[in-house]
């Protein structure tokens, strides 16, 4: 019997067969919801006291964002449209929160109405471009990219992206070279080592995978797609010891990850501890199972019946 290790990178789960990769997510620019505005607490108190312009609710909608309460967030920026409907940033914040919660025709509304409303904003691109390509319109996503670098040639989420974009669309040499160009423009983000780490595994530079796998633990020691990922590496140039290392790590880290329990079990089973592979291939398929997918799920329970 033949296993294949799962393998990760840091954004959205990528499952191809039974050789999985995990990718860095995208990246949507939030500016205005959690990077440009610094709210000091007098105004969140007086906001909350007494709101009454459009940028009071707009003020009131990043704090109650910032804290976690998006439906109060959601019905202040509500509130700063009606007040302002030429309120640009507010509709940026509100299909943020529409994307968030799995309303994207609403959240593409929002964003359309941004570019309608400032059409030289970088940001909104990298946005609405993010949400095209979770929808499935990927021309239109790589549009919006190549418009947030064409007004804003230092973005590092358009590159970002448009590089996991290239890497979906099978042009991988266009991946590598936007993975490059934003680590050029900021060397500190983990999740892009992860996934440049995952195209250099991809075209067999197993050495600067490795590497980049690496860079990406020292940047981010909490990063657990990118111990999974180098756990899956060690595993394929017969490093188990340290492939087991590197899946326990992301155990610990994330008790309920259950790529790492698939990939764990996968190195057991090479090592003939085939207990231990049973118990770690059962808590996988139990995790799948309750995280819905069902089809990973189903591939575990088949495997199960032929050890």
């Amino acid at each position: 019997m033949k296993f294949f290790l799962l393998v990760i990178s840091t954004l959205c789960l990528v499952n191809t067969g039974f050789n999985r990769s995990v990718k860095a997510q995208d990246d949507f620019n939030h500016g205005y919801l959690e990077h440009e505005r610094s709210l000091s607490t007098d105004l969140a108190q007086n906001v909350e006291i007494l709101p009454q312009s459009a940028e009071d609710y707009f003020n009131r909608g990043l704090l109650y964002y910032q804290s976690g309460q998006t439906e109060k967030a959601l019905a202040d920026f509500n509130q700063a449209i009606t007040l302002n409907p030429n309120y640009a940033d507010a509709y940026n914040n509100r299909g943020l929160l529409y994307y968030q919660s799995g309303q994207t025709e609403k959240a593409l509304a929002d964003f359309n109405q941004f570019v309608s409303l400032n059409p030289n904003d970088a940001d909104i691109y990298v946005n609405r471009g993010s949400l095209y390509n979770q929808i499935g319109q990927k021309e239109k996503a790589l549009t919006d990219y190549n418009q947030a670098i064409t007004l804003n040639p230092n973005l590092v989420q358009a590159y970002y992206n448009r590089g996991n974009l290239y890497i979906e669309i099978g042009q991988k040499e266009k991946a590598l070279a936007d993975f490059n160009q934003a680590i050029t423009l900021n060397p500190n983000l983990a999740d892009i080592y992860v996934n440049r780490g995952n195209l250099y595994k991809q075209i067999g530079q197993k050495e600067k995978a490795l590497a980049d796998f690496n860079q990406a633990i020292t940047l981010n020691p909490n990063l657990v797609q990118a111990y999974n990922n180098r756990g899956n590496l060690y595993g394929e140039i017969g490093q188990k010891e340290k492939a087991l290392a590197d899946f326990n790590q992301a155990i610990t880290l994330n008790p309920n990850f259950a790529i790492a329990y698939y990939n764990r079990g996968v190195i057991y089973f090479q090592l003939e501890n085939i207990s231990q592979c049973k118990k770690d291939l059962e808590k996988a398929s139990s995790l799948f199972q309750k995280q819905g997918n069902i089809q990973i799920y189903q591939e575990i329970r088949q495997l199960l019946q032929q050890l």
